[in-house]
């Protein structure tokens, strides 16, 4: 144990901003841990870490360290009820999934994450995210189109409901989104904070469901921006919550969990399992299989 402690979960890294712009960087490590007789992911995000404010051609030395916890199995046929398989374990620094690109419309110069997204055109949008997104997973790793959609203003984001018609909503706000999974196929794709037209992006059947899975024939992940605000479906009020998400095709909550619960499980999927008026097992299949077609 003590020879792995010192081989297992301490990384140090030299980063460099090599743009142009001063910004922070977000290092992310994984490990990749032996495949035995209990099984493992192939990759397991163990520990993460931002950099300070560098300058162009500013360093830093990053130190992640991570628990040996983070490596360990179940098995409770053993005298120990979590272990450390015998074998090789690998670190990969980087990231699986880039959260990216922006592609909110320029509805308005002050929008907050303008400095993201591309343009106030929406076919200039749809061509350049198609362009990054199948450079980006040529390489091997997944990109994240996002905020879908309507994501227009920075104050008050969780909580802005954005309405608009449905002409304007398909030519302009959805418009780019469409040619980027048509042409590009993201393995996954963020909702937005906000509300479209009374429904927060990540209750949205409308919006998820029929337009981008089965109008567009989306099959990839969809994924919530970080956490989701609690409410129940008004066609079926005993529902609520996740799932509410997960009738809605929302595949993942990120970054799991609330701020509130210490990342536990709030038992309102369970509640309205196998509630065929509500939420059919079928959801739930459609749900795993977005989660794991995009890994």
């Amino acid at each position: 144990m003590k020879e792995l402690s010192t081989a297992l979960g301490k990384e140090t890294i030299d980063t460099f901003n090599t743009g142009s712009h001063s910004g922070r960087e977000v290092l992310q490590l994984y490990c990749e841990s032996p495949c035995g007789r209990l099984g493992k992911p192939a990759r397991v995000l163990v520990g993460f870490k931002k950099t300070c404010d560098l300058a162009p051609g500013e360093a830093q030395e990053v130190k992640i360290s991570a628990p040996l916890a983070s490596f360990a199995s179940y098995d409770d046929e053993n005298e120990f009820a979590y272990l450390l398989e015998n074998g090789e374990y690998i670190f990969y620094l980087g990231s699986d999934v880039l959260l990216a690109p922006g592609m909110n419309i320029h509805r308005n110069p002050l929008c907050g994450r303008n400095f993201e997204y591309y343009s106030e055109d929406p076919l200039l949008t749809g061509f350049m995210a198609s362009a990054a997104v199948r450079g980006i997973q040529s390489a091997g790793v997944s990109a994240c189109p996002k905020h879908f959609a309507c994501n227009n203003q920075e104050t008050n984001r969780i909580y802005n409901d954005s309405r608009l018609s449905e002409r304007a909503l398909r030519e302009i706000y959805l418009k780019g989104f469409e040619i980027c999974v048509k042409t590009a196929h993201p393995q996954n794709i963020m909702i937005s904070y906000n509300k479209i037209n009374g429904v927060w992006g990540h209750y949205n059947y409308e919006l998820c469901e029929m337009i981008l899975r089965r109008e567009w024939g989306y099959e990839g992940n969809i994924m919530t921006d970080w956490w989701m605000r609690s409410s129940k479906s008004p066609e079926f009020p005993k529902m609520r919550d996740q799932a509410y998400r997960v009738r809605a095709g929302v595949n993942v909550l990120m970054p799991g969990g609330s701020r509130g619960s210490k990342r536990k499980p709030d038992g309102t999927l369970l509640k309205t399992y196998k509630n065929t008026t509500a939420l059919p097992s079928a959801s739930f299949s459609v749900t795993l299989k977005g989660c794991c077609d995009s890994l």
